[in-house]
């Protein structure tokens, strides 16, 4: 029962890391004065920064 309890750990975290990385993009993708009202970071070095995490979260076992 442990593998089991182990994969499904693995699932829901992976689950919570695509998430995190949809909500990222979704509000990466709004407009500027949208992500300056709400308090979203602006400019290109967060954009490539949230990229660039956004990539390597996804191979992290």
């Amino acid at each position: 029962m442990s593998m089991f309890t182990d994969f499904r750990s693995f699932v829901v975290r992976q689950r919570a890391i695509r998430a995190r990385i949809r909500t990222a993009m979704f509000l990466a993708s709004l407009p500027g004065d949208l992500r300056k009202d709400i308090g979203w970071p602006d400019g290109e070095r967060f954009s490539s920064q949230d990229r660039r995490s956004a990539g390597s979260a996804t191979q992290t076992p």
